[in-house]
């Protein structure tokens, strides 16, 4: 819960940082949709809490339409607050919920980002993700076991930099072929120290950093009794 006022104390916050369903701040606040002024039970739990305003009106937030908080502006003032005032603090709850959105949909986003890059570590077959270009985009971390190299190695690479056991083939066929997704190919990739390793090789088109891309899964074949 977000509390904003004149003189809040520390002691307050404590209190009311994490409201009990059970209590009367939950009960009386979370009934409410739009700006309402603390009165009768309400009023006296604040003062419990060494809050004694005059006037405290107590704004909800919403998310998703449903109330997650509230926000509360206080004053020993005798006017008390002012229709325009009133306004002002439903603008600033809507912002509120504006950012808690934003925030929520950051962390779901992360999220997901830190669950697809769990699982593209632990697969385990060489898989390579490369432009339309044959550019190497990124690659995961049994790539990286099987061919030797660090991550470092590939910046700048082509993915044909990794078929040298190719060169007496046509590259731009296979390349080509690779793009279409239509064929399996049986190729061998050249790895650090000269090791050759013989894969059959798939590819998919995809989108990657919100970029059209091809993922390249090759499986070992070096360990594989003809």
């Amino acid at each position: 819960n977000l509390f904003l006022n004149f003189n809040l104390s520390p002691f307050f916050v404590k209190n009311f940082n994490i409201v009990e369903r059970r209590s009367v701040v939950f009960r009386e606040v979370f009934r409410h949709k739009t700006p309402f002024v603390a009165t009768g039970k309400l009023k006296a739990k604040f003062k419990e809490n060494y809050v004694d305003y005059q006037t405290m009106v107590i704004v909800p937030i919403f998310y998703d339409k449903k109330a997650i908080g509230f926000y509360l502006v206080a004053s020993n003032q005798e006017r008390g607050f002012e229709q325009r005032d009133v306004k002002l603090m439903t603008l600033i709850s809507k912002e509120i919920g504006s950012f808690v959105d934003q925030v929520i949909s950051d962390v779901s986003i992360k999220k997901e980002r830190r669950n697809f890059e769990t699982f593209f570590s632990l697969l385990q077959n060489i898989t390579i993700v490369i432009n339309s270009k044959g550019d190497i985009l990124e690659l995961n971390s049994f790539a990286l076991q099987k061919l030797g190299y660090d991550k470092d190695f590939f910046d700048r690479k082509n993915i044909v930099d990794l078929f040298e056991a190719e060169r007496g083939k046509d590259m731009h066929d296979i390349f080509n072929r690779l793009l279409t997704g239509n064929d399996t190919l049986f190729l061998s990739i050249a790895g650090k120290g000269k090791n050759i390793i013989p894969v059959k090789i798939n590819s998919m088109k995809g989108i990657w950093n919100e970029k059209d891309a091809y993922f390249l899964t090759a499986i070992d074949l070096s360990g594989t009794k003809e």
